[in-house]
């Protein structure tokens, strides 16, 4: 019973935050700055998954100058294409909470 009862806590904490990500790009999307960045950092990260095959994850940080003048440097929502450190690329950002941008298509 008890192991019911934290894989459905895991469960809710995993789509919790799935919903709140898709949330937060949206808002970003609708409502964000326009600004040009560059790829500052690739940070990797893995875990064996449960087939015990190694699952990697990248996290993709970039640089840009917002609108009042300070470098920020944010991570980035779902990059879609092959990126590398010192690629540019258009992103969108809001100015409440900077440090997390979306690439624009």
């Amino acid at each position: 019973m008890i192991k019911y009862i934290f894989m459905g806590a895991i469960i809710a904490v995993v789509v919790g935050y799935a919903i709140f990500t898709i949330v937060r790009s949206a808002k970003i999307r609708r409502g964000g700055i326009t600004a040009d960045a560059v790829v500052s950092r690739i940070e990797e990260s893995g875990s064996v998954d449960s087939e015990g095959g190694y699952d990697v994850k990248y996290t993709y940080y970039v640089t840009y100058t917002s609108t009042d003048g300070q470098t920020v440097e944010a991570v980035l929502d779902h990059v879609y294409t092959r990126t590398e450190v010192g690629d540019r690329i258009r992103i969108k950002y809001l100015p409440e909470k900077p440090n997390y941008a979306v690439v624009v298509k």
